[in-house]
């Protein structure tokens, strides 16, 4: 029953977006600049994302994000200042952003596509997982190396553009994180799956390195495998993959966090997964096998 009145909530604020879509516009922005709300890109509990452009120069199309309900200013300068410090092709650019009491948001990149949707619409190939693996270890190493843990590494936060680059979004639940301290986390993130979040409800800095290792479930079977050993299931029915895959997800999703490849070793067994994938049809299943 909650469930159903929170998507009413969420369809009647689409509505009434969808209705003043013929002359949206924000608030002045920190940068004094208005954005022209054009359309709706997705809702989710706690956002609603738009596109939109400067209002003085339309071929310019940003993503809008603006938090539910709206005047959590806070939420979103805190996401505007971890953006702000990072410039990286795997990461979502920052553009700008509003500090208004009623009406605070986000601009960023447009990256309109995500490894969700390519998911929902079946289209993941196995150029697009060789692109996942190839790209996972440099925004795990620049988030290592900030000091930050994402917390909600999943395909719905990652972006995939025109040239094939993978572009981490949503990091409003970001927190700084370095050994040896841990943080309590409540949020519903990917860093809930965690071995160390379901013991202790914490995560630590290689909490992300957990989870971008399972985001490869989703993209070998659609979704999260639910089993306490889902390295059993993907070799039940990708048994024709490679060694060094199992010892990559293997080694990317130990209970202890410090013994998670990171570094320089999390690209070495990588490499070693995309030389050898070079010779295999990744879709090539008995899971494909049996649905015939």
């Amino acid at each position: 029953e909650n469930l159903i009145v929170i998507l009413v909530i969420l369809q009647n604020i689409v509505n009434m977006d969808v209705k003043k879509m013929s002359n949206p516009i924000t608030q002045i922005s920190v940068n004094k600049v208005f954005y022209p709300l054009t359309d709706i890109l997705y809702y989710t509990r706690n956002t609603g994302v738009y596109i939109g452009h400067p209002l003085e120069t339309p071929k310019h199309k940003y993503a809008i994000k603006k938090p539910i309900p709206i005047g959590r200013v806070n939420l979103v300068k805190k996401e505007a200042n971890t953006l702000r410090q990072i410039i990286h092709p795997n990461v979502v650019r920052y553009i700008d952003h509003s500090e208004d009491p009623t009406e605070p948001y986000l601009v960023m990149e447009l990256v309109d596509e995500t490894l969700d949707g390519l998911i929902w619409r079946e289209k993941i190939s196995k150029e697009i997982i060789v692109k996942y693996l190839l790209q996972m270890p440099s925004f795990l190493n620049l988030f290592h190396r900030l000091g930050i843990a994402h917390t909600n590494i999943n395909p719905g936060n990652i972006g995939y553009d025109i040239s094939m680059n993978l572009k981490i979004l949503d990091f409003s639940d970001a927190i700084s994180c370095q050994y040896p301290s841990k943080q309590k986390i409540k949020c519903n993130s990917a860093a809930v799956l965690s071995p160390e979040f379901l013991l202790n409800d914490e995560i630590n800095p290689l909490t992300d390195t957990y989870c971008a290792a399972r985001v490869l479930e989703c993209l070998l079977f659609g979704d999260y495998i639910v089993a306490d050993e889902p390295i059993t299931t993907i070799q039940e029915h990708y048994g024709h993959l490679p060694d060094s895959f199992f010892t990559l997800y293997r080694m990317m999703t130990k209970e202890n966090p410090l013994e998670r490849l990171k570094g320089l070793n999390l690209q070495k067994r990588v490499e070693e997964v995309i030389f050898d994938l070079e010779h295999v049809e990744v879709f090539t299943s008995n899971l494909f096998a049996n649905e015939k």
